[in-house]
């Protein structure tokens, strides 16, 4: 990637070329979070004849105006969320990637007011097999000093919005793409920050789908203990019961992860 910063009073623009293309890496028969049907890594087509080295392009303009920050920006080039199409092999189906063409512009807004943290952020895209608006809007209240300590318990609120859950083309198999969840979802949580030596902080949150029979409840929480060594814990309890929803094929994938991460400091 290359990437040009112009910085100017009215905001800072950035212009990016990409020249190469990475495509994604999805759960394998014995990995977690994984579809009913199976992503084939080797089965993999592109609508550009370039395939994975076409030349994408971008730009965004960003700019501060007192408490908000404001982002607009404009994407073309390949999409990074493929379409997922049934395909039979032998004996079995299994899910064939291919990478669309893509035009995306997005507008992002934080305002920061106090101890209120308000987003917002809309996208709308252009491909040769869907167009589609997508939104997410949401606030974060923080009680700074909560109970006359020096912990800090956010709470969180945030609402998602995707055009194709209200029918249409999302029950087209050609627009069988992973970004389609959280087509009309509320989450709920909060965000405990100890502010200690050891920088405790954990997330919890449980979000549901308004249209369908659909909830997620997640724990993300870490703890530093000493200067190289960090433990992290990840727990996502999954539920549906409509076979409608994306979420049912991933109903018994249930998991919690306790990891260590740690890093050498030179002397």
């Amino acid at each position: 990637m290359l990437n040009l910063s112009l910085v100017k009073d009215w905001g800072i623009v950035d212009l990016y070329l990409l020249p190469g293309f990475r495509e994604r890496t999805f759960p394998g028969s014995n990995s977690r979070l994984r579809s009913q049907l199976l992503v084939d890594d080797d089965n993999v087509t592109y609508e550009s004849s370039a395939k994975d080295k076409h030349l994408d392009l971008a730009v965004r303009w960003s700019h501060s105006l007192g408490a908000f920050d404001i982002g607009s920006y404009w994407f073309h080039g390949t999409n990074r969320d493929p379409t997922l199409i049934p395909t039979q092999v032998a004996d079995s189906v299994i899910l064939r990637q291919h990478y669309n063409q893509m035009d995306q512009f997005g507008l992002d807004i934080q305002a920061t007011l106090g101890d209120w943290l308000w987003k917002f952020e809309s996208i709308y895209r252009n491909t040769t097999v869907e167009n589609f608006w997508a939104t997410q809007a949401g606030f974060e209240y923080t009680f700074t000093g909560a109970f006359d300590s020096a912990a800090d318990i956010g709470l969180l609120l945030e609402y998602s919005w995707d055009e194709r859950g209200e029918g249409g083309d999302s029950n087209n198999e050609e627009s069988n793409s992973p970004g389609a969840n959280n087509q009309n979802d509320v989450f709920i949580g909060s965000r405990i920050a100890l502010n200690d030596p050891q920088s405790s902080e954990v997330l919890m949150g449980f979000g549901t789908d308004l249209d369908h029979s659909a909830s997620t409840f997640l724990i993300e929480a870490t703890r530093r203990f000493d200067d190289n060594l960090k433990a992290s814990l990840d727990l996502r309890l999954l539920q549906s019961s409509d076979t409608g929803d994306q979420l049912y094929n991933l109903r018994n994938d249930d998991y919690m992860q306790l990891y260590w991460s740690g890093f050498l400091v030179g002397r």
